[in-house]
Protein backbone atom coordinates (compact mmCIF):
# COMPACT_ATOMS: atom_id res chain seq x y z
CA UNK A 1 0.00 0.00 0.00
CA UNK A 2 3.09 2.86 0.75
CA UNK A 3 4.83 1.34 -2.02
CA UNK A 4 2.01 2.37 -4.36
CA UNK A 5 1.05 5.66 -2.88
CA UNK A 6 4.88 6.94 -2.86
CA UNK A 7 4.75 5.41 -6.66
CA UNK A 8 1.79 7.30 -7.52
CA UNK A 9 3.42 10.59 -5.58
CA UNK A 10 6.32 10.17 -7.84
CA UNK A 11 4.41 10.10 -11.14
CA UNK A 12 2.56 13.10 -10.42
CA UNK A 13 5.15 14.76 -9.14
CA UNK A 14 5.16 17.19 -11.45
CA UNK A 15 1.55 18.32 -11.13
CA UNK A 16 2.60 18.85 -7.74
CA UNK A 17 5.33 20.82 -8.41
CA UNK A 18 3.13 23.04 -11.17
CA UNK A 19 0.44 23.73 -8.60
CA UNK A 20 2.36 24.55 -5.58
CA UNK A 21 4.24 27.51 -7.59
CA UNK A 22 1.40 28.43 -9.11
CA UNK A 23 -0.85 28.70 -6.42
CA UNK A 24 2.38 30.74 -3.99
CA UNK A 25 2.69 32.95 -6.92
CA UNK A 26 -1.28 33.98 -7.39
CA UNK A 27 -1.23 33.82 -3.14
CA UNK A 28 1.96 36.55 -2.96
CA UNK A 29 0.89 38.79 -6.17
CA UNK A 30 -3.29 39.14 -5.05
CA UNK A 31 -1.58 39.53 -1.37
CA UNK A 32 0.75 42.16 -2.19
CA UNK A 33 -1.81 43.86 -4.96
CA UNK A 34 -4.76 44.06 -2.40
CA UNK A 35 -2.50 44.88 0.94
CA UNK A 36 -4.01 41.90 3.08
CA UNK A 37 -3.74 38.05 2.89
CA UNK A 38 -6.62 35.52 3.28
CA UNK A 39 -7.39 33.10 5.84
CA UNK A 40 -5.45 29.69 4.89
CA UNK A 41 -9.02 27.67 5.36
CA UNK A 42 -10.15 30.03 2.60
CA UNK A 43 -7.09 29.24 0.48
CA UNK A 44 -7.02 25.76 0.84
CA UNK A 45 -10.87 25.14 0.14
CA UNK A 46 -11.22 27.33 -3.07
CA UNK A 47 -7.73 25.85 -4.39
CA UNK A 48 -9.09 22.30 -3.84
CA UNK A 49 -12.16 23.38 -6.02
CA UNK A 50 -10.14 24.70 -8.61
CA UNK A 51 -7.69 21.55 -8.55
CA UNK A 52 -11.11 19.73 -8.96
CA UNK A 53 -13.16 21.47 -11.45
CA UNK A 54 -9.55 21.76 -13.70
CA UNK A 55 -8.92 17.77 -13.98
CA UNK A 56 -12.39 17.19 -14.19
CA UNK A 57 -13.05 18.97 -17.20
CA UNK A 58 -9.60 18.08 -18.99
CA UNK A 59 -10.26 14.29 -18.40
CA UNK A 60 -13.67 13.81 -18.26
CA UNK A 61 -15.73 16.59 -19.46
CA UNK A 62 -14.19 17.78 -22.59
CA UNK A 63 -13.41 14.03 -23.83
CA UNK A 64 -16.77 13.36 -23.10
CA UNK A 65 -17.41 16.60 -25.64
CA UNK A 66 -15.02 15.96 -28.15
CA UNK A 67 -15.64 12.36 -28.50
CA UNK A 68 -18.04 12.44 -31.56
CA UNK A 69 -17.29 15.23 -34.07
CA UNK A 70 -20.49 16.05 -35.22
CA UNK A 71 -21.95 16.21 -31.49
CA UNK A 72 -19.11 18.38 -31.02
CA UNK A 73 -20.98 21.29 -31.92
CA UNK A 74 -23.34 21.50 -29.24
CA UNK A 75 -21.86 19.18 -26.58
CA UNK A 76 -19.30 22.01 -26.10
CA UNK A 77 -20.99 24.84 -25.40
CA UNK A 78 -23.92 23.26 -23.42
CA UNK A 79 -20.91 21.94 -21.78
CA UNK A 80 -19.43 25.41 -20.83
CA UNK A 81 -22.35 26.40 -19.15
CA UNK A 82 -23.33 23.66 -17.10
CA UNK A 83 -19.95 23.42 -15.96
CA UNK A 84 -19.51 27.50 -15.42
CA UNK A 85 -23.14 27.16 -13.22
CA UNK A 86 -21.80 24.70 -11.32
CA UNK A 87 -18.76 26.24 -10.79
CA UNK A 88 -20.41 29.30 -9.75
CA UNK A 89 -22.83 27.64 -7.15
CA UNK A 90 -19.83 25.58 -5.22
CA UNK A 91 -17.82 28.75 -5.14
CA UNK A 92 -20.98 30.36 -3.35
CA UNK A 93 -21.66 27.61 -1.41
CA UNK A 94 -17.94 27.33 -0.62
CA UNK A 95 -18.13 31.07 0.09
CA UNK A 96 -20.89 30.86 2.34
CA UNK A 97 -19.88 27.54 4.74
CA UNK A 98 -16.81 29.59 5.66
CA UNK A 99 -18.87 32.90 6.49
CA UNK A 100 -21.07 30.67 8.68
CA UNK A 101 -18.01 28.94 10.83
CA UNK A 102 -16.58 32.58 11.01
CA UNK A 103 -13.24 31.31 8.66
CA UNK A 104 -13.51 33.87 5.89
CA UNK A 105 -13.62 37.67 6.05
CA UNK A 106 -17.10 39.78 6.83
CA UNK A 107 -17.27 40.77 3.31
CA UNK A 108 -17.37 37.42 2.04
CA UNK A 109 -21.52 37.06 -0.05
CA UNK A 110 -24.71 35.60 1.28
CA UNK A 111 -26.23 36.28 -2.03
CA UNK A 112 -25.44 35.73 -5.72
CA UNK A 113 -24.90 39.13 -7.36
CA UNK A 114 -23.82 39.95 -10.77
CA UNK A 115 -20.19 41.39 -9.92
CA UNK A 116 -19.54 38.28 -8.02
CA UNK A 117 -20.89 36.34 -11.24
CA UNK A 118 -18.59 37.97 -13.56
CA UNK A 119 -15.44 37.28 -11.12
CA UNK A 120 -16.34 33.73 -10.98
CA UNK A 121 -16.80 33.49 -14.52
CA UNK A 122 -13.41 35.00 -15.19
CA UNK A 123 -12.26 33.33 -12.87
CA UNK A 124 -13.92 29.79 -14.35
CA UNK A 125 -12.83 30.63 -18.69
CA UNK A 126 -9.02 31.69 -16.59
CA UNK A 127 -9.21 28.12 -15.58
CA UNK A 128 -10.68 26.25 -18.32
CA UNK A 129 -8.74 27.83 -20.58
CA UNK A 130 -5.32 26.35 -19.05
CA UNK A 131 -7.31 22.70 -18.79
CA UNK A 132 -8.11 23.05 -22.38
CA UNK A 133 -3.98 23.76 -23.00
CA UNK A 134 -3.12 20.37 -20.59
CA UNK A 135 -5.99 18.67 -22.58
CA UNK A 136 -4.50 18.92 -26.01
CA UNK A 137 -0.52 18.87 -24.66
CA UNK A 138 -1.23 15.49 -23.02
CA UNK A 139 -2.82 14.02 -25.94
CA UNK A 140 -0.24 15.35 -28.03
CA UNK A 141 2.78 13.92 -25.90
CA UNK A 142 0.72 10.69 -25.32
CA UNK A 143 0.22 10.11 -29.10
CA UNK A 144 3.89 11.00 -30.03
CA UNK A 145 5.06 8.07 -27.36
CA UNK A 146 2.41 5.96 -28.44
CA UNK A 147 3.49 6.29 -32.21
CA UNK A 148 7.48 6.27 -30.82
CA UNK A 149 6.91 3.20 -28.85
CA UNK A 150 5.50 1.79 -32.17
CA UNK A 151 8.19 2.80 -34.58
CA UNK A 152 10.63 1.00 -31.96
CA UNK A 153 8.25 -2.12 -31.86
CA UNK A 154 8.32 -1.82 -35.81
CA UNK A 155 12.42 -1.80 -35.45
CA UNK A 156 12.61 -4.59 -32.90
CA UNK A 157 11.03 -7.11 -34.93
CA UNK A 158 12.39 -5.81 -38.15
CA UNK A 159 15.55 -6.60 -36.09
CA UNK A 160 14.50 -10.29 -34.63
CA UNK A 161 13.56 -11.00 -38.47
CA UNK A 162 16.27 -10.31 -40.17
CA UNK A 163 18.06 -12.20 -37.10
CA UNK A 164 15.92 -15.12 -38.08
CA UNK A 165 16.78 -14.40 -41.53
CA UNK A 166 20.13 -14.54 -41.13
CA UNK A 167 20.24 -17.43 -38.22
CA UNK A 168 18.34 -19.28 -41.36
CA UNK A 169 20.34 -18.88 -43.92
CA UNK A 170 23.27 -20.03 -42.08
CA UNK A 171 21.25 -22.89 -41.15
CA UNK A 172 20.92 -23.54 -44.74
CA UNK A 173 24.50 -23.21 -45.33
CA UNK A 174 25.31 -25.54 -42.49
CA UNK A 175 23.79 -28.22 -44.31
CA UNK A 176 24.34 -28.11 -47.46
CA UNK A 177 27.91 -27.88 -46.80
CA UNK A 178 27.79 -31.21 -44.65
CA UNK A 179 25.30 -33.08 -47.39
CA UNK A 180 26.24 -36.29 -48.34
CA UNK A 181 23.73 -37.68 -50.82
CA UNK A 182 21.52 -40.53 -48.67
CA UNK A 183 20.78 -42.84 -51.08
CA UNK A 184 24.31 -43.50 -51.96
CA UNK A 185 25.18 -43.10 -47.78
CA UNK A 186 22.45 -45.48 -47.35
CA UNK A 187 23.77 -48.38 -50.25
CA UNK A 188 27.11 -48.12 -48.93
CA UNK A 189 26.17 -49.16 -45.66
CA UNK A 190 23.79 -51.80 -46.77
CA UNK A 191 26.78 -52.98 -48.72
CA UNK A 192 29.17 -53.22 -45.91
CA UNK A 193 26.77 -54.68 -43.99
CA UNK A 194 26.16 -57.51 -46.85
CA UNK A 195 29.44 -58.29 -46.29
CA UNK A 196 30.63 -58.41 -42.84
CA UNK A 197 27.71 -59.23 -40.68
CA UNK A 198 28.36 -63.01 -41.33
CA UNK A 199 31.83 -63.02 -40.19
CA UNK A 200 31.16 -60.07 -37.60
CA UNK A 201 27.91 -59.99 -36.70
CA UNK A 202 28.60 -57.70 -34.30
CA UNK A 203 29.91 -55.25 -36.47
CA UNK A 204 27.05 -55.48 -38.82
CA UNK A 205 24.30 -54.61 -35.80
CA UNK A 206 26.49 -51.88 -35.31
CA UNK A 207 26.52 -50.71 -39.53
CA UNK A 208 22.69 -51.50 -39.27
CA UNK A 209 21.87 -49.42 -36.25
CA UNK A 210 24.30 -46.41 -37.42
CA UNK A 211 22.32 -46.69 -40.70
CA UNK A 212 19.39 -46.43 -39.33
CA UNK A 213 19.85 -43.63 -36.95
CA UNK A 214 21.25 -41.52 -39.62
CA UNK A 215 18.40 -42.32 -41.74
CA UNK A 216 16.48 -40.94 -38.76
CA UNK A 217 18.58 -37.57 -38.69
CA UNK A 218 17.84 -37.05 -42.24
CA UNK A 219 14.36 -37.43 -42.52
CA UNK A 220 13.74 -35.34 -39.59
CA UNK A 221 15.87 -32.81 -40.74
CA UNK A 222 14.23 -32.69 -44.26
CA UNK A 223 10.74 -32.84 -42.40
CA UNK A 224 9.21 -29.51 -40.64
CA UNK A 225 6.48 -32.17 -39.29
CA UNK A 226 6.25 -33.42 -35.44
CA UNK A 227 7.46 -36.75 -34.29
CA UNK A 228 6.74 -39.57 -32.31
CA UNK A 229 8.88 -39.23 -29.56
CA UNK A 230 8.75 -43.05 -29.04
CA UNK A 231 10.81 -43.51 -32.34
CA UNK A 232 13.68 -40.99 -31.33
CA UNK A 233 13.47 -43.42 -27.98
CA UNK A 234 14.57 -46.31 -30.18
CA UNK A 235 17.33 -44.30 -31.96
CA UNK A 236 18.65 -42.84 -28.64
CA UNK A 237 18.90 -47.13 -27.61
CA UNK A 238 20.74 -47.12 -31.20
CA UNK A 239 23.03 -44.43 -30.39
CA UNK A 240 23.71 -45.91 -26.74
CA UNK A 241 24.40 -49.46 -28.23
CA UNK A 242 27.03 -48.19 -30.71
CA UNK A 243 28.85 -45.88 -27.71
CA UNK A 244 28.54 -49.37 -25.56
CA UNK A 245 30.22 -51.41 -28.41
CA UNK A 246 33.47 -49.40 -28.47
CA UNK A 247 33.44 -49.51 -24.65
CA UNK A 248 32.98 -53.10 -24.13
CA UNK A 249 29.71 -52.36 -22.76
CA UNK A 250 30.54 -50.88 -19.73
CA UNK A 251 29.14 -47.76 -19.85
CA UNK A 252 27.11 -46.85 -16.62
CA UNK A 253 24.00 -45.92 -18.39
CA UNK A 254 20.49 -45.65 -17.21
CA UNK A 255 17.72 -44.63 -19.38
CA UNK A 256 13.88 -43.70 -17.70
CA UNK A 257 11.68 -43.52 -20.88
CA UNK A 258 8.11 -43.59 -20.10
CA UNK A 259 5.30 -45.50 -22.15
CA UNK A 260 2.86 -42.67 -22.03
CA UNK A 261 5.14 -40.28 -23.42
CA UNK A 262 6.18 -42.75 -26.53
CA UNK A 263 2.89 -41.09 -28.50
CA UNK A 264 3.74 -37.80 -27.88
CA UNK A 265 4.26 -35.33 -31.30
CA UNK A 266 7.23 -33.59 -30.47
CA UNK A 267 9.53 -31.64 -32.67
CA UNK A 268 12.66 -34.01 -33.51
CA UNK A 269 16.22 -34.48 -32.76
CA UNK A 270 16.15 -32.40 -29.19
CA UNK A 271 16.58 -35.74 -27.20
CA UNK A 272 19.08 -37.13 -30.07
CA UNK A 273 21.08 -33.86 -29.97
CA UNK A 274 20.79 -33.90 -25.41
CA UNK A 275 22.67 -37.40 -25.64
CA UNK A 276 25.08 -36.77 -28.39
CA UNK A 277 25.69 -33.42 -26.13
CA UNK A 278 26.50 -35.87 -23.12
CA UNK A 279 29.22 -38.34 -25.29
CA UNK A 280 30.54 -35.44 -26.97
CA UNK A 281 31.71 -33.36 -24.07
CA UNK A 282 31.01 -35.50 -21.12
CA UNK A 283 32.56 -37.97 -18.86
CA UNK A 284 30.80 -41.45 -19.76
CA UNK A 285 33.92 -43.20 -17.87
CA UNK A 286 32.87 -41.40 -14.42
CA UNK A 287 30.71 -44.55 -12.51
CA UNK A 288 29.98 -42.52 -9.44
CA UNK A 289 28.02 -40.08 -11.58
CA UNK A 290 27.45 -42.47 -14.68
CA UNK A 291 24.62 -41.01 -16.72
CA UNK A 292 21.19 -40.79 -16.94
CA UNK A 293 18.49 -39.92 -19.13
CA UNK A 294 14.93 -39.70 -18.48
CA UNK A 295 11.55 -38.82 -21.05
CA UNK A 296 8.59 -39.07 -18.42
CA UNK A 297 5.65 -37.34 -17.69
CA UNK A 298 5.56 -35.44 -14.81
CA UNK A 299 2.09 -33.11 -13.00
CA UNK A 300 0.76 -32.81 -16.86
CA UNK A 301 4.44 -31.82 -18.67
CA UNK A 302 6.65 -33.67 -20.56
CA UNK A 303 10.11 -33.89 -18.80
CA UNK A 304 13.35 -34.47 -20.74
CA UNK A 305 16.52 -34.82 -18.61
CA UNK A 306 20.09 -35.46 -18.55
CA UNK A 307 22.69 -35.92 -16.14
CA UNK A 308 25.98 -36.59 -16.31
CA UNK A 309 29.58 -36.01 -15.50
CA UNK A 310 31.83 -33.12 -16.82
CA UNK A 311 34.54 -33.89 -19.06
CA UNK A 312 37.45 -32.06 -17.53
CA UNK A 313 39.40 -31.30 -20.07
CA UNK A 314 36.77 -29.93 -22.22
CA UNK A 315 37.25 -28.62 -25.66
CA UNK A 316 38.12 -24.47 -24.92
CA UNK A 317 36.60 -23.85 -27.85
CA UNK A 318 32.86 -25.29 -27.49
CA UNK A 319 30.32 -22.94 -28.34
CA UNK A 320 27.53 -25.29 -27.11
CA UNK A 321 25.41 -24.49 -30.18
CA UNK A 322 23.87 -27.45 -30.23
CA UNK A 323 22.38 -26.76 -26.96
CA UNK A 324 21.78 -23.28 -27.89
CA UNK A 325 19.78 -24.59 -31.24
CA UNK A 326 17.83 -26.71 -28.88
CA UNK A 327 16.82 -23.74 -26.76
CA UNK A 328 15.88 -21.91 -29.77
CA UNK A 329 13.93 -24.13 -31.32
CA UNK A 330 11.62 -25.15 -28.12
CA UNK A 331 10.93 -21.64 -27.43
CA UNK A 332 10.17 -21.03 -31.11
CA UNK A 333 7.44 -24.20 -31.13
CA UNK A 334 6.23 -23.65 -27.29
CA UNK A 335 6.70 -20.32 -26.21
CA UNK A 336 9.64 -18.45 -24.62
CA UNK A 337 8.55 -19.14 -20.76
CA UNK A 338 9.03 -22.63 -21.18
CA UNK A 339 11.68 -24.46 -18.71
CA UNK A 340 14.98 -24.99 -20.48
CA UNK A 341 18.02 -24.75 -18.35
CA UNK A 342 21.47 -26.21 -18.94
CA UNK A 343 23.56 -26.09 -15.69
CA UNK A 344 27.00 -27.04 -13.95
CA UNK A 345 27.51 -27.97 -10.27
CA UNK A 346 29.80 -29.30 -8.40
CA UNK A 347 31.83 -31.43 -11.58
CA UNK A 348 27.96 -32.07 -13.40
CA UNK A 349 25.81 -31.07 -16.09
CA UNK A 350 22.20 -31.24 -16.03
CA UNK A 351 19.63 -30.39 -18.98
CA UNK A 352 16.05 -30.51 -17.66
CA UNK A 353 13.62 -29.49 -20.08
CA UNK A 354 9.44 -28.77 -18.42
CA UNK A 355 7.10 -28.12 -21.11
CA UNK A 356 3.20 -28.86 -20.16
CA UNK A 357 1.41 -31.37 -22.46
CA UNK A 358 -1.42 -28.55 -23.30
CA UNK A 359 0.78 -26.53 -24.92
CA UNK A 360 1.95 -29.53 -27.18
CA UNK A 361 -1.16 -30.46 -28.14
CA UNK A 362 -2.31 -27.19 -28.91
CA UNK A 363 0.49 -26.41 -31.37
CA UNK A 364 0.08 -29.84 -33.09
CA UNK A 365 -3.52 -29.20 -33.68
CA UNK A 366 -2.78 -25.80 -34.84
CA UNK A 367 0.38 -27.20 -37.11
CA UNK A 368 -2.92 -29.64 -38.68
CA UNK A 369 -5.21 -26.69 -38.64
CA UNK A 370 -3.30 -24.76 -40.93
CA UNK A 371 -1.99 -26.95 -43.32
CA UNK A 372 -3.38 -27.48 -46.63
CA UNK A 373 -5.91 -30.61 -47.75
Amino acid sequence: MNKSISGWFKKNATHFLVWSVYMTYEIILVGLVVGKFGYPIAYITHYILIILFFYGFSNYFLPWALSKKQAAIWRVPLMLIVIISVYIFLNFELDRALLIFDVAPIKAVMKITWNYTNQIILRAVYILGFSTAYYFLYNYVKQRNLNENLEMQRLHLQIEEEKMKRALSKSQNDFLKAQINPHFLFNTLDYVYQNVHFDSPEAGEAIMALSAMMRYAVDANESDEYIRLGDEMEQVDKLIYLYQLRKNMELPIITDFSDEAMEIRFIPLVLMTLVENIFKHGNVADTETGIFISVRIEEENLVLETLNALNIQRNANSTHSGLKNIRQRLQFAYGKDIICQFSESAGKFQALITIPLSRIAHQVQRKQLVQPN
